[in-house]
Order: C-alpha cells, then structure tokens, then sequence
C-alpha cells in the first residue's frame, strides 16, 4: 500500500507514513508534543483519497495513516473554536458529498477499522477517557454554528454522522470500534 500511497498522496514530504499494522508500535513516537493533549476530534476531510490536509494532525487513508510531521511544532485547524489541546484525525474522503450522498470518496470499512486503530492508540497515549473522542459534528451542535453552504451541508456540521451501508452512521461505527480495540489492545496488554 505504501507505493500506492507515495505516488497518490500530494506533498508526501510532510508526513510519516505508518502501515494499518504497524499503529500500535509506531504512532505514540509521534504523539510527543510539548502541550496538554485532552481530547481528540475526527472529522472528513471532504477530499479525494489521495488529498492529505495539513488541516489535520493524522490524515487516514486505506490502511495506512500519515502522521504530520509538524504535530508538535504547528497549530492545526481543524475544529471551528475547539483546537486547543485538540487533536485532529480526518479521514481523507467524501469528495463532493452532500447530506445524503458519500460523494465519489466515501469512506471505506477498512478507513474505518484504520481511523478506529489510530483513536485507540491516541486514547491510550494521552489517556483519554471514552467521552473525549467525538466527531466534528458534536462541537458543531455544542457551539451552535452553521453553514451558509444550505445545499451541501445542510444546517449544522454532519460530519461523520453520515449513514452508512448497516444502518450505522461513521461516527457511531468508529467509536464501537475505537472501543473494542482499546479493551482488546491496551486494557488487556495493562492487565
């Protein structure tokens, strides 16, 4: 997957690339940072699979993640008032899509099963309660903002509230897995 990743990803330069396989081992190198980190935010990232946003701390593709190598250096906005002490993962999908349509990259299980990894393993660094892992869409409705953009996002943030093939939206699909891997993982390796 990673030659496919290098020749995709734009500015490949400013990320570390980690394997799906290799998150548990090689993420928490990069999860130093020098400030407070006391939740963590996923998102999309409205793009095409191949368009990393340095929007974001983590970018997450099709089984591999790209880690930006400026996460302790540089402030990243990704979360409208909500970045401080703020991590950001997005999944690099959902090109062109609406409130009712996943656009010509939606977001694939196996994004899923690699952002729920990535999540698991930044709760665990940072340990994070499960309350402090949500989607965008969450502080969205807690702050109140809107979108002007009506036909594309609806009134308020959605995010990753999207529904999927089983009924379930992203969100909920993710933090069910985010779960599982956290007490499968790391509850049991600390036991």
């Amino acid at each position: 997957m990673r030659t496919n990743a290098t020749k995709l990803v734009k500015n490949l330069y400013k990320y570390e690339f980690i394997n799906i396989d290799d998150i548990f081992t090689k993420l928490p190198e990069f999860l130093k940072v020098p400030f407070e980190i006391n939740k963590a935010t996923f998102h999309w990232s409205g793009g095409n699979y191949d368009q990393a946003s340095d929007s974001y701390h983590i970018c997450i593709g099709d089984k591999y993640i790209l880690v930006s190598h400026d996460i302790a250096d540089r402030w990243h906005s990704h979360c409208y008032g909500r970045n401080s002490n703020n991590l950001g993962l997005t999944f690099m999908a959902m090109a062109h899509a609406t409130q009712n349509d996943a656009g010509k990259a939606p977001v694939t299980p196996a994004m899923i099963e690699t952002m729920s990894k990535a999540l698991a393993c930044v709760r665990n660094y940072y340990k994070l309660g499960e309350e402090a892992i949500t989607d965008h869409a969450h502080w969205a409705r807690l702050d109140g903002y809107r979108f002007s953009d009506k036909k594309n996002m609806g009134n308020i943030r959605w995010d990753c509230e999207f529904k999927q093939g089983n009924g379930k939206t992203i969100t909920e699909n993710t933090l069910q897995k985010v779960k599982w891997y956290h007490q499968h993982y790391f509850e049991k390796k600390d036991k």
